[in-house]
């Protein structure tokens, strides 16, 4: 990968200690964390850290990672979804990047997500994000398509993962798209592909799957 988490954990590290220098941040939340690259770059600086993804594969991986680099169990990962998770205590800051709030395809869901970040945030903590603008995805990304070399392959089992994580999302941006109505339960990657639970008014037919 090309991105520089040290560096982005350092930034957050420098805001922390700038916007809140009288206040311990001991306990961090990385929210959205897959594989847990950005949770282990804060670890690295000394945060107690807390990861939580709705993929129980992208999770293994972030455990494994952690136990290479030596954290044993001391990071704590849980496995749900960002619009209804639930912690053990407050944190003093948390942090979702690399666009994962794009992932939550409707307002409510947004707004589901951000009350609970303030619910388990300290007085004063602060919530770090970016997000991909609708301008982005219209002039920038439009109908561009773009390959990724010497990046995660289908061909390597972390590759397998990562696709089918993100095409769990896609899917459900899809049916979004095509059908606003439809209400989003949950969408992981399996062991063999992906899926996606809707709530919807009426049954899919194969009309359907082709316009998907």
């Amino acid at each position: 990968s090309d991105i520089d988490y040290s560096a982005w954990a350092q930034f957050i590290k420098k805001i922390i200690e700038k916007e809140s220098p009288e206040i311990p941040h001991e306990l961090v939340l990385d929210l959205g964390c897959g594989t847990g690259s950005m949770t282990l770059a804060l670890a690295d600086l000394g945060y107690d850290m807390t990861g939580v993804d709705i993929s129980t594969e992208m999770l293994d991986i972030a455990r494994a990672r952690a136990q290479d680099a030596g954290y044993g169990d001391s990071i704590l990962w849980l496995c749900q979804d960002m619009r209804s998770f639930e912690l053990y205590g407050t944190v003093g800051a948390a942090v979702c990047c690399l666009d994962s709030l794009n992932y939550l395809l409707t307002p409510s869901d947004l707004a589901s997500c951000l009350r609970l970040v303030h619910t388990y945030l300290d007085p004063d903590g602060l919530f770090f994000f970016d997000v991909n603008t609708p301008f982005k995805f219209e002039k920038i990304y439009g109908n561009n398509a773009y390959i990724l070399e010497d990046e995660l392959t289908f061909e390597d089992e972390e590759g397998k993962k990562a696709f089918r994580h993100t095409a769990s999302h896609i899917l459900a941006q899809a049916v979004k798209r095509l059908w606003p109505e439809v209400k989003l339960a949950i969408g992981p990657a399996t062991k063999d592909g992906f899926y996606y639970d809707f709530d919807a008014p009426f049954n899919f037919s194969p009309d359907d799957f082709k316009k998907i």
